[in-house]
């Protein structure tokens, strides 16, 4: 039928614990790529890992290593110095393994190993290492059986854990053979995803449990709390079972800390894609706020929002969906966090951190407060406000889950809604450095026709030693043909932090930055099919080492719009049409620029059969002209 691009995500079973200088294996995992004529855009391996001693040292050495097969492995190497903060930390690496995967992937399938060294001299043992695999590829839709990413939030606390299982579940999650709607689901992977920041005021080591139903209770290796710093951290967890019925999930930890994790499920199953009459669409949207939250009441909040286009068939029916942001904070905010999506009663986060080791986050699960959604356009917004007059949350920034099942288009399954990931920028071997360049890169679409629902990046850093950004930018290049040459800003906001060395991110929007669909006739927007290049900015010198992703949710849904003009002069090529749309905040906006064929005949694609149309001709075009077949005509 067509060749389409898709993003899918492996997980590897967290690796409880490593000795220094050692290079160790994470389990072996099997990668299931089922589709054919497979091409390879992005691939990128991510790890998370714990310094688990009490005592704090700078880290000499990162490298990650990656096979498929018995290929041999590929090794990113980073010998630049990690300056301790003096506080006890978590740190991440990332490695860009397109190429390796371009030359060593055959089949359908190939076992997939990772590993990992870490060296600190002052350090004997690294805890809690996480790794993500994230492959975007293009392929052939032709085939029968497709592969696919989805992710299922979870709830999860508002404040502290409590320090036993929960007489209640946390969560409980659907009998995934029944949430999964497609047709021949065969679950290859399942990981549960657990992240955030401590929350913690206290020198007393710590850990977290979870457990489905009355299984075995899984505990974490401990949190190494001696210096009393607050980290951001990860863990992940791929529990065994059934898919026919629904289970409960508990979550709770060893000490009352812990407040507000971010949860959620990935699944990447393969399914009929022949067979399959209703689709789950799980999509990304990265948001964010402008600075600081509001405050400081209710009345005062800080408003952000997203537009969700939806053109697949009917039925459309909301399923889980959930809120994840992100902020810095410099000490406890008192009072805490309060935040709502919709117009609904806010919710209350808890805030103790003292010694902030990294970012802040915090979830909500909101498919209710959203209440529906359908075709065309829905707009998704949430609030956030503080009471402290002196903390007052800076640099917030957000991304969405928000999944709904819908009719499959004729189109096939490749042709809705779905979130594609590229590796845009990696730590590699790079230095600690406050001014990232990337080299240029082109993001590639195998569609002709397809409309851009959000562009997105995501930029997450390590600090190094006590550096404190006060501000982060992304920029994305213009061209001197596109009227540079210049940088256009893609996400900038204030930042106010503790200086100890962590982890902290950011998800900004760059859908005002870049053209929406192939032939959008704003001048001012940028393809984001050129090669360009990236900038990363962190102020007052805070040297980091970065990895930067763009998030692209996108369909290729479209419709014919074709007229012709009468009455015209000379042979009626060479006259101009516009086409608008309504259906957008400003009312009526031109997507469409065309110029008449030979006997006034016009045609372009549209991508939304919600919205009204109308078309419109500028001079030199004759008075009696009119437009056929049948839209409104505005001279």
């Amino acid at each position: 039928m067509a060749t389409r691009l898709k993003t899918v995500e492996y997980w590897f079973p967290e690796l409880e614990t490593l000795a220094d200088l050692t290079d160790t294996n994470f389990t072996q995992i099997t990668v299931y790529l089922p589709e054919s004529s497979i091409t390879f855009s992005s691939v990128s391996l991510a790890i998370i890992v714990q310094d688990g001693a009490a005592s704090v040292a700078s880290i000499n050495r990162r490298q990650i290593s990656l096979q498929l097969g018995s290929a041999g492995y590929s090794a990113v190497n980073n010998t630049n110095l990690v300056t301790n903060s003096g506080e006890n930390k978590w740190v991440d690496h990332s490695g860009d393994f397109t190429s390796y995967f371009s030359t060593n992937w055959s089949g359908t399938s190939m076992t997939c190993d990772a590993r990992l060294l870490v060296d600190s001299a002052g350090t004997s043992v690294w805890k809690c290492a996480t790794a993500k695999l994230t492959i975007t590829y293009e392929y052939d839709d032709a085939a029968t059986t497709h592969v696919k990413t989805v992710r299922l939030p979870l709830n999860a606390p508002l404040t502290a854990m409590t320090t036993s299982q929960p007489g209640t579940a946390t969560d409980n999650f659907p009998a995934l053979d029944t949430w999964l709607p497609e047709a021949s689901v065969n679950v290859r992977q399942t990981t549960v995803v657990i992240q955030g920041n401590q929350e913690s005021a206290s020198t007393t080591d710590m850990t977290l449990s979870m457990r489905l139903d009355t299984a075995t209770t899984r505990t974490t290796q401990s949190h190494e709390k001696g210096s009393n710093a607050s980290n951001w951290y990860r863990h992940v967890w791929q529990p065994s079972f059934t898919t026919n019925s629904a289970h409960d999930f508990y979550l709770w930890a060893s000490a009352t800390d812990f407040d507000h994790p971010q949860v959620w499920m990935v699944i990447t199953y393969e399914y009929n894609n022949t067979t399959t009459t209703t689709v789950l669409n799980s999509l990304i949207f990265p948001m964010e706020f402008d600075s600081p939250m509001g405050g400081p009441t209710s009345a005062d909040y800080q408003r952000a929002t997203r537009d969700v286009w939806i053109q697949e068939p009917d039925t459309i029916t909301i399923q889980e969906c959930a809120l994840y942001v992100h902020w810095e904070q410099a000490a406890a905010i008192s009072g805490g966090v309060n935040l709502r999506v919709g117009t609904g009663s806010f919710n209350t986060y808890t805030s103790v951190a003292a010694v902030v080791a990294g970012g802040c986050g915090a979830m909500l699960r909101c498919e209710s407060e959203i209440g529906s959604l359908s075709r065309g356009r829905n707009t998704v917004q949430a609030d956030v406000y503080r009471t402290d007059s002196t903390n007052l949350g800076w640099n917030m920034s957000a991304w969405w889950i928000i999944n709904y099942t819908s009719g499959k288009h004729s189109d096939g399954t490749g042709a809705h809604n779905h979130s594609v990931c590229w590796n845009l920028f990696a730590q590699e071997t790079q230095a600690a450095n406050n001014n990232i360049t990337t080299s240029a890169v082109a993001i590639a679409f195998p569609e002709t026709e397809r409309y851009i629902n959000s562009i997105g990046v995501h930029y997450q850093y390590l600090t190094n030693s006590t550096g404190n950004a006060a501000g982060v930018v992304v920029q994305t290049e213009r061209l001197v043909a596109e009227g540079g040459n210049k940088w256009e800003t893609v996400y900038s906001d204030i930042s106010h932090t503790d200086p100890e060395q962590g982890i902290r991110q950011i998800w900004g929007t760059a859908r005002s930055v870049f053209k929406r669909w192939p032939n959008d006739p704003d001048s001012d927007r940028l393809s984001i099919q050129t090669s360009r290049r990236y900038k990363l900015y962190l102020t007052q010198g805070a040297n980091s080492w970065g990895n930067l992703d763009m998030w692209v949710t996108y369909h290729s849904i479209y419709y014919s719009v074709v007229g012709s003009l009468s009455g015209w002069n000379g042979d009626g090529s060479g006259y101009t049409v516009r086409v608008w749309r309504s259906g957008v905040s400003s009312g009526w906006e031109i997507v469409e620029e065309i110029t008449t064929a030979v006997g006034g005949s016009w045609s372009c694609f549209w991508y939304d059969d919600t919205d009204r149309i109308i078309v419109t001709g500028s001079q030199p075009y004759p008075e009696h002209a009119v437009v056929f077949p049948g839209y409104d005509f505005f001279e």
